[in-house]
């Protein structure tokens, strides 16, 4: 029903972005001012303070999304650009922090993961299903139930990927599609309020590892290394 529902607030206190690609490294942050603030900078800063809302319901499955094309739309005006490239860029930008891709990589899989059936102390379950939607990734992962104190659940994860050699699109190859076949591995560890069935806090390490095929070049090497950890307060 729809009292069982509910609602995550997203509030986008503080922004800051690392990349490396080679010998190359890019750094920018929403805290970042002044002249040597870059375009990424400017947008993570737009960002910085707003708000999303989304809705789940009692399976953990998202019902609804508040918020996402309303910050793109801020930005977009904020920025007063109508160079294509720069909305791009934007529109990129702002993909990695909100909406639903954002939203089911972050959210959804934090509260996806509940077992079937009531599940005591030292009890296990098993659940299969996609994980990244952008390089198609499933995954067969092992919940252990280690622990419950004070209402607090504590959780284990052990996951095994595979993109089964699916064709995906890969940003900076334009829209070709490219074949991947990578496997990996992911660790997780949650814990999560009884009461409420919320996610108060999560901390993932993933590695994978594998080849790329383009039209171009076959067998290119990749390697995916992250560590992802997700802190939820209660509002009073």
């Amino acid at each position: 029903s729809v009292t069982d529902n509910k609602l995550i607030t997203i509030t986008y206190d503080s922004l800051h972005v690392y990349t490396k690609k080679d010998d190359s490294e890019k750094d920018a942050d929403a805290a970042n001012s002044g002249a040597f603030m870059s375009p990424v900078d400017h947008i993570l800063g737009l960002m910085k303070g707003t708000v999303m809302k989304i809705i789940v319901n009692k399976e953990g499955k998202i019902v609804d999304i508040q918020g996402a094309k309303e910050l793109s739309a801020k930005i977009m005006q904020r920025l007063q650009t109508q160079d294509e490239r720069s909305q791009k860029m934007v529109e990129t930008t702002i993909g990695k922090f909100t909406g639903e891709v954002f939203v089911k990589q972050n959210i959804a899989q934090s509260t996806s993961f509940y077992p079937d059936s009531a599940v005591y102390v030292g009890d296990s379950w098993i659940k299969k299903g996609m994980v990244n939607s952008d390089l198609k990734l499933e995954a067969f992962t092992h919940y252990t139930l280690n622990s419950v104190n004070n209402n607090i659940a504590e959780i284990s994860a052990a996951s095994q990927f595979d993109n089964l050699g699916n064709n995906v699109q890969l940003e900076g190859l334009g829209n070709s599609n490219s074949t991947m076949n990578i496997k990996g591995k992911d660790e997780s560890q949650y814990s999560i309020d009884i009461a409420t069935g919320m996610v108060l806090h999560t901390i993932s390490e993933t590695s994978l590892k594998g080849t790329v095929q383009t039209m171009v070049k076959s067998n290119i090497p990749v390697t995916i290394k992250s560590r992802k950890e997700i802190v939820v307060k209660k509002l009073l």
